[in-house]
Parts: C-alpha cells; structure tokens; sequence
C-alpha cells in the first residue's frame, strides 16, 4: 500500500497528541447510513471555527452528541484523518487521478463549512500540486469542477485554480466539451473564459515584445549581412507588420 500523501502542516503547528487530555465529542454524520466518529474537542475547535462557536455555551451541558444530517459520513471519516495526521489520506495506487481530484474537491469544501482556514488552504496546495504534477494533461472533470463552484462562492482561490489549470493544460477537445453540456457550472464557463482572454494578451504583449527585439537586431545587424540575407531578413519582418 502506498503511504499516505503529505500536504504539509497548518500554520499553527498543531500536534494532535497536545489535545489528547482534551474530551472527545461525539458526531453522528449522515441520515440514514449515519456514522460516528469521535475526535478530541481541544483539536475540533482549535482548527475549526464552526466547532469552536457551535460547541461552547449550554450545548455541552445538554446535548450527547453533535449531528451533521447534511454531510457525508466517508467524507467526514476524510477530515477526522486529516486533522489528526494532517495528511490527506488517499492511496495515489487505489484510485484514478479524476478521483483523487474528486476527493480532494469535496474535502475542501468540507474544510470550507466547516471554517477550517488552515485546512482550506492546506488542501488547496496540495490540490494545485496534483493538477501541476501530473505527466498527462489530464484536467479535473465536471464532476470536480461543479463540486468546487456548487461548494464555494464568487471569489474562492479553487474556482480561480481550476480556470488557470484549464487556461494551461486543457487540450482542444476538453474546451469544446463544455459549452455544450448542461454539466457545467455556468460560472466556471465565464471564468475559464476570462481566463483564456487573459492568456491570450499576455501572448500577444509577449509576441510584441519579442517583435521588437528582432527588429531592433536586425537594425544593428543589416550593414553586415549580404544582400540575400538582408532580403530574407526584410521579408520576415514585413510579415511581422502584416500581423
């Protein structure tokens, strides 16, 4: 078995032993397939603001235990791994690449309900690191993309990360697929859109640039070039005008 992924450590430099003197509390995900999971309260709340707010006051005097009906349990068993080893428990040899990005999808968006800042953006680097890394230009799917854009608002860094990595890596097959499916976010289309305009100035200024460096050159060079040469020369940055 491949060990786990490393994604680096919060800011805060937690270890998780420290709260192990710390009461563990009770939470029951799901509805009908419900789980349990038990985590020491010092470390929920020191990394979860959500936890931090929900669990002070009377609930400890009154309540058992803390349910979340809406999240998924395998999911939630995910972040309960997370903040104890603060390593992202997924098996790169047990699963496609498009489900690894799928998971880590859907843990960022559980670290964002949940108000864990550090976890957010830890995850996040390591999702940047999976699209970057890869060999293939294999691009998250619209199964990840409208898990990130139906789970986070406008201006969440993962909504600009996924139309970057798009802006870069998808090939012209991928970009045609989305305006014709009803899979994707709307408001991804409008930011791989902006994107690639963006992408495309960037070229032109570069092009420009690079124009005006051969012209300069050509202008020191001409005196001490034979004539075909300079011909050729002149023919190429005719077409440069041209363009």
């Amino acid at each position: 078995m491949a060990p786990k992924k490393p994604v680096g450590h919060c800011s805060r430099k937690a270890d998780a032993n420290r709260y192990f003197n710390t009461p563990t509390v009770q939470i029951v995900v799901g509805t009908q397939n419900t789980q349990e999971f038990l985590i020491h309260r010092g470390l929920l709340c020191a990394r979860s603001e959500f936890f931090k707010n929900a669990l002070s006051g009377r609930w400890s005097e009154t309540e058992k235990d803390f349910k979340l009906p809406e999240e998924d349990p395998e999911m939630f068993g995910l972040y309960q791994a997370f903040l104890y080893t603060n390593s992202l428990p997924i098996e790169d040899d047990e699963s496609t690449l498009q489900d690894r990005y799928l998971t880590i999808g859907k843990l960022y968006v559980l670290c964002g309900k949940l108000l864990d800042l550090e976890g957010k953006e830890t995850v996040l680097e390591a999702f940047h690191e999976l699209c970057s890394n890869t060999d293939v230009r294999v691009v998250p799917n619209s199964d990840c993309v409208s898990v990130i854009y139906d789970g986070t608002t406008e201006k969440d860094p993962a909504r600009a990360m996924l139309a970057d990595v798009y802006t870069a890596k998808a090939d012209k097959a991928a970009l045609q697929s989305i305006p014709d499916s009803t899979l994707w976010p709307s408001d991804f289309f409008h930011d791989l859109c902006c994107g690639l305009l963006l992408q495309r100035t960037k070229e032109r200024q570069t092009r420009a640039e690079r124009d005006r460096i051969i012209r300069r050159l050509f202008q020191d060079v001409s005196h001490k070039i034979n004539k075909d040469t300079l011909a050729a020369l002149q023919g190429h940055i005719k077409n440069l005008d041209d363009k």
